[in-house]
């Protein structure tokens, strides 16, 4: 059997799965400097993943945003802050923040969203 040669296309829903490139630091911020900005302001707007208790799963626009997986399911993954992915984020965006080859702008913006995000889980988790 021949393989199937993969295709690089956008995910259907804004969430994590959107912004795992980030997360896991796999962009140069100089040869993807568009997108790692496109990636930081889907994680800032309010509307997408952005909360005051951190990064939602799901965009709050998504039609199964809150929505339960199935009948007296949780809508995990649908909504919910997940810390270890907000960890993530913290470490990826502390990581552009410092790069080397980070335009200044990607870099500032990194760092921004990283102080930003870091005081809302603090606030979150210590009250």
């Amino acid at each position: 059997r021949d393989a199937i040669a993969p295709t690089r296309r956008m995910a259907e829903h804004i969430g994590y799965v959107t912004i795992f490139p980030l997360l896991l630091t796999l962009l140069d911020p100089h040869e993807h400097e568009f997108e790692l900005r496109c990636l930081m302001e889907i994680m800032r707007d309010r509307k997408q993943l952005w909360s005051n208790h951190g990064l939602r799963s799901l965009s709050a626009h998504d039609l199964f945003y809150r929505q339960a997986n199935a009948p007296g399911d949780e809508p995990y993954w649908r909504g919910a802050i997940w810390m270890p992915i907000n960890f993530l984020a913290l470490r990826a965006l502390k990581h552009y923040a410092a790069h080397p080859n980070a335009p200044a702008a990607i870099a500032k913006q990194a760092a921004s969203l990283y102080a930003e995000l870091r005081e809302n889980l603090l606030n979150t988790c210590i009250g």
